[in-house]
């Protein structure tokens, strides 16, 4: 169609729409796993030894009447680069429980067959 014009009736909307059961649906969260508390423990962890890093590094510095400036500005660079590690080492995990499992798989299926 290039032009004209149309009339439509609208017979559900909301919930009742089909972006409304995907809505609800998303709403849902299944429990926390072990694993994934874990990865939040792990996230938190790495944050705080980074914090006492980049504070132990600052205080250092400026101990050794280094710029205050440059102090912090070292410490801030220690920090982001730190943090961006600690980012990739927690998306990697799921991943690498997801390669496990199928790992784990292939070899109950050589060792005992097809197993259900």
């Amino acid at each position: 169609m290039v032009s004209g014009t149309a009339k439509a009736v609208a017979v559900v909307t909301g919930r009742g729409t089909a972006f409304g059961k995907v809505s609800e649906r998303l709403a849902l969260r299944s429990p926390e796993t072990n694993f994934e508390r874990g990865v939040g423990w792990f996230g938190y962890f790495f944050m705080e030894v980074t914090l006492l890093l980049v504070v132990a590094v600052f205080a250092f510095n400026v101990y050794l009447a280094r710029s205050v400036l440059e102090s912090f500005l070292f410490a801030l660079a220690l920090a982001v680069g730190s943090l961006a590690l600690a980012t990739e080492v927690v998306h990697f995990l799921p991943a690498l429980k997801k390669k496990t499992a199928a790992g784990l798989r292939t070899t109950r299926r050589r060792l005992y067959g097809q197993v259900h």
